[in-house]
């Protein structure tokens, strides 16, 4: 009997003729590969430009089907990212692309937001251009719009977090050269009940410890008054950070309960359902996270 020999040249063929009713396919297929391998090779590099070519084509609406296999080039490539202006360019990009007015609506834009946030986090020291653009990015909604939809207001903060846990000097420049200081610490101080994920206390946590470590001199005096809140905040957010981490380890044995149950390979569908369990449980699978 002959068998059929996965080549890792497979995902960057298909994304390269693929119609549209297969992205899904094809970007799970790199999503795979790359997760499995926990390295970028030359050939997902190219996966990963024909993947930033499908998206500039007009698949902004398939950007939560990318993010998993984003996330991954992001995570496991990052030593090779660093080095490459151009692959940082691109996925700089395909964030600020979703927030070019009316092209789409505030909740598919959460998936630029974590795209941003993957960025932060595991290109530390290396993207401050880029840190620049999301604050303005989050900053331009917040500041001149009600954002309702809950959940995009939060990760609309959170990459303002991100922001000042990646650089807080750079940060209050950016806020307070653009007249936002007060606003976005009165909406991220007023709605720190909010922050209910494990990650999203953790995150919290470390930026308000990156902010507390600053010299006095880089204060900027539109906040100083209401520096000491910055403790404030950490108490609470250490308070309820067991109950949360208490839920996030329920979620985690639920995911393990539903995959012990059933041993079959799961289809697109249940994967999906499974990734969001574990999001909104605050359980990445990342490596370099604050979770």
């Amino acid at each position: 009997m002959s068998s059929t020999r996965f080549s890792p040249r497979w995902p960057a063929q298909i994304a390269d003729n693929s119609p549209v009713d297969l992205y899904n396919e094809v970007f799970e297929i790199i999503d795979s590969c790359t997760f499995s391998a926990k390295h970028i090779s030359p050939t997902m590099w190219k996966a990963f430009e024909l993947v930033h070519v499908t998206f500039k084509s007009g698949a902004e609406l398939y950007l939560e089907d990318m993010l998993p296999a984003l996330d991954n080039f992001v995570q496991y490539g990052a030593s090779q990212l660093v080095q490459s202006e151009k692959h940082v360019r691109a996925l700089y990009e395909m964030v600020s692309d979703m927030f070019v007015e009316g092209k789409v609506g505030g909740v598919d834009r959460i998936c630029a937001c974590k795209l941003a946030e993957a960025m932060m986090l595991s290109l530390r020291d290396n993207i401050d251009t880029c840190v620049i653009g999301f604050i303005n990015m989050a900053m331009g909604v917040l500041s001149s719009t009600e954002v309702k939809v809950k959940s995009y207001k939060i990760h609309l903060m959170e990459m303002v977090i991100n922001a000042i846990y990646y650089n807080p000097k750079l940060s209050l420049q950016v806020l307070e050269t653009n007249g936002w200081t007060n606003k976005f610490f009165t909406l991220w101080f007023s709605s720190m009940e909010s922050f209910t994920r494990v990650h999203d206390k953790r995150l919290c946590i470390m930026a308000i410890i990156s902010l507390l470590n600053l010299p006095p001199d880089l204060i900027p005096q539109s906040v100083s008054v209401g520096w000491p809140r910055l403790l404030q905040g950490i108490t609470v957010l250490f308070h309820t950070l067991p109950v949360a981490m208490k839920r996030k380890f329920l979620c985690i044995v639920l995911v393990a309960n539903r995959n012990a149950d059933n041993r079959r390979p799961r289809g697109g569908a249940e994967r999906r359902l499974s990734s969001r369990i574990q999001l909104l449980c605050g359980w990445g699978r990342g490596r370099g996270r604050v979770e």
